[in-house]
Parts: C-alpha cells; structure tokens; sequence
C-alpha cells in the first residue's frame, strides 16, 4: 500500500512535470511565433522604408532635372533677349 501510495505520488509528479513542460514548449513556440512575426514586419518595413528612399530619390532626381532644365531654359531666354 506505501509502495503504491508512493509509486501514484511519482506519477502525478512525473504527470505534472510533463504537463509544465509541455506548457514550457507552446510558450517557446509561441514566443517564437512572435518573433519570427516581428522580423517579417521588421523587414516588411525596411522594404517599405527603402522604397519610400528610393521614390524620394527619384522625386529630388526629377526635381533636380526639372531645374536643370529650369536654368538652362531662362539662360536661352536671357540670350535670346
């Protein structure tokens, strides 16, 4: 009877270890889960971002060239006056 007493006392233990494990390992998975999430989204907006640069850089380009084209324009004017 102790020894059975004993022996069902290790299995709840054993069973509750297991279960707390268990939990252990969904916890990881999960916080795992959320990064990888959070890199995506991080890298989601680095592309965003880099895009955003980009499309700056080709309006300042054009905006260059326009003035370019701007001052060339009202050089010819002045030279044709």
């Amino acid at each position: 009877m102790f020894v059975t007493r004993q022996t069902i006392r290790l299995d709840y233990t054993l069973m509750f270890m297991m279960r707390r494990t268990v939990r252990h390992d969904y916890a990881l998975i999960f916080v795992t889960r959320q990064t990888v999430r959070h890199d995506y989204a991080l890298i989601f907006v680095t592309r965003r971002t880099i895009r955003h640069d980009y499309t700056l850089m080709f309006v300042t380009r054009r905006t260059i060239r326009h003035d370019y084209t701007l001052m060339f324009m009202m050089r010819r004017a002045v030279f044709l006056r």
